[in-house]
């Protein structure tokens, strides 16, 4: 069932909840965009339920337009930010992987903690991850891809299944942006770290 959510018109205390799962498969996109990548792992992989995050209003318009042809995904779609999700609003230890295809890099140092993926966010991502639950990231930003190795790398919590990474992806369908940078020839980067559960320390 398509469930539709804007963060900003609910109070602050509210907890997101997840879509309803026969498989108890539930996968993250943080930044899903106009829903293109969405639709096709939907239709690919109807098992997987999904929890959504868009930030741009027209894009969630467009997501949710892409959705409905669908029928009844199971999908929570949120008009929302990560940054205010993360830590209190989603649900720890819920995720078997998560999703960052082609975020913005934020190339200017000044911006660099608007990334998704850093030093603030990443026990964030951690704790949403299921034990064995992977991260999946997708860059055609050299600074941001050197970033997010020098970050993950130095963490034993994640292993990372393809070191350095990854040029391409087959298992998935492509995105509008991954398509774009195909015909610029960028250099495009795939990451995939697996979260790894410590023991406690004696």
């Amino acid at each position: 069932m398509l469930d539709y959510h804007n963060e900003w018109l609910l109070p602050a205390e509210h907890r997101f909840p997840l879509p309803e799962t026969t498989t108890g498969r539930i996968w993250l996109e943080i930044g899903c965009g106009n829903g293109h990548f969405l639709a096709a792992m939907l239709r690919l992989h109807p098992e997987i339920s999904w929890v959504a995050l868009e930030y741009k209003r027209k894009r969630v318009l467009k997501t949710l337009e892409k959705l409905k042809k669908l029928g009844e995904p199971a999908v929570t779609l949120i008009y929302g930010d990560f940054f205010t999700l993360a830590p209190k609003k989603l649900p720890p230890q819920a995720f078997e992987r998560i999703l960052l295809n082609f975020p913005d890099p934020w190339p200017k140092k000044r911006h660099a903690k608007k990334r998704l993926v850093g030093p603030s966010t990443l026990p964030w991502l951690y704790d949403l991850l299921l034990p064995g639950g992977m991260l999946c990231v997708a860059t055609d930003a050299p600074d941001f891809a050197a970033q997010i190795l020098d970050l993950l790398e130095a963490d034993p919590r994640f292993v990372n299944l393809h070191p350095p990474y990854r040029r391409e992806r087959p298992e998935f369908p492509g995105t509008l942006y991954l398509e774009r940078w195909q015909r610029e020839r960028r250099e495009l980067h795939f990451f995939d770290y697996r979260k790894e559960t410590l023991p406690l320390p004696k």
